[in-house]
């Protein structure tokens, strides 16, 4: 028994710090000299990884806690994922209006289907208008729907150079598939605080009705005792899995920063510019004045948050470090990234026109 706690552990640890170290891991890569493009490659496949490895034991855990049998539990699961896949577009565009050609916004349309020619991008996808006058992008898609939302803030606030780069890099996240990697691996752990909480509350009442029953006299006070025992063990049992499910959450959100710096590169491929970093930083400069904060128990990762091209909520991204719980790496560091990036392909391509 206590072997399997330790792997269990020890696969959760590795996981986790291997992930975060990998989302960090490309702007060392790039400081030391190697190319953007391999640098984030690295980083990406080595996050992927070791949020896996973390994700493994712990969805092991959920499946064991939440299913009657094992395979119970699988299905359970899996039956709840595919339905978020398949809802979620439809959920997210249902408050937006799609643009249709000739409309107002025509011409959005019109640039999101030249990039995606461009890009040798195939796929149907909508894209649409949200009403919200901050300023905003996001892209939501599986095998039945895809689409792009911009915020109509966004036109108002960019020029048009960087609405295309930023319809760019939400098609970036289309041709990624980043939606059915975030909304899988940001179930786990919310899954699992949901079932850390339930615990808790369910060893609380255990402890409570042992404490207030008559079932017991006053002379069988061991019986008494042992009921709220095995309460207060479940409690402790609860409080440990929220501590998981904060644990595996800052893998979850390393693998988010790095699926953002990937559709960054797309943008600055698809548009040939680093015109995504000068809508960010306009972006984040206005958003950031009209971010709401939601207090919570735990930094938990909100997928919505997670969709955005900045986030939306209020997220401790002001310094390098403090990113590590942030769904987005810090604007200066994409902006960066991004015009490095940049650098890279010009030179190459003078390289190979010489």
């Amino acid at each position: 028994m206590w072997w399997i706690l330790r792997l269990f552990l020890l696969c959760l640890g590795v996981g986790v710090v291997g992930a975060v170290v990998s989302s960090y891991l490309s702007y060392i890569l790039v400081k030391r000299g190697v190319a953007v493009s391999k640098a984030i490659k690295v980083a990406a496949i080595s996050t992927g990884v070791f949020v896996a490895i973390a994700l493994i034991p712990t969805v092991l855990f959920v499946v064991g806690f939440a299913g009657i049998l094992g395979f119970a539990g699988i299905a359970i699961v899996v039956l709840y994922l595919l339905i978020q896949y398949l809802i979620a577009p439809f959920v997210f565009i249902s408050n937006t209006r799609k643009i249709e050609l000739g409309s107002e916004y025509g011409w959005v349309l019109e640039t999101a289907q030249r990039i995606a020619q461009r890009m040798g991008y195939g796929k149907k996808f909508d894209v649409r208008i949200a009403d919200v006058e901050t300023p905003n992008a996001f892209a939501i898609g599986n095998v039945l729907k895809r689409a792009i939302v911009v915020h109509r803030g966004s036109l108002q606030v960019l020029d048009r150079d960087e609405v295309e780069a930023v319809l760019a890099h939400e098609l970036g996240h289309l041709v990624h598939r980043d939606n059915a990697y975030l909304l899988t691996t940001s179930f786990t752990p919310m899954i699992t605080y949901l079932i850390g909480v339930s615990m808790i509350v369910v060893g609380h009442a255990i402890a409570v009705s042992a404490g207030q029953s008559t079932r017991y006299g006053r002379s069988d006070d061991v019986g008494r005792g042992l009921v709220t025992l095995f309460g207060l063990g479940i409690m402790i049992a609860g409080i440990a899995t929220i501590v998981m499910a904060i644990v595996v959450n800052l893998a979850v959100l390393a693998f988010s920063r790095i699926r953002e710096h990937l559709a960054d590169l797309y943008a600055v491929r698809a548009t040939g510019s680093d015109t995504i970093a000068k809508a960010l930083e306009k972006i984040e400069k206005v958003v950031s004045a009209y971010r709401t904060e939601e207090k919570k128990l735990i930094p938990k990762p909100k997928l919505r948050n997670m969709l955005y091209i900045v986030p939306q909520l209020t997220e401790p991204t002001q310094t390098f470090f403090s990113s590590i719980l942030s769904t987005h790496p810090p604007t200066s560091i994409r902006i960066f990234i991004a015009k490095k990036y940049l650098e890279e392909l010009t030179h190459s391509n003078i390289v190979r026109q010489s």
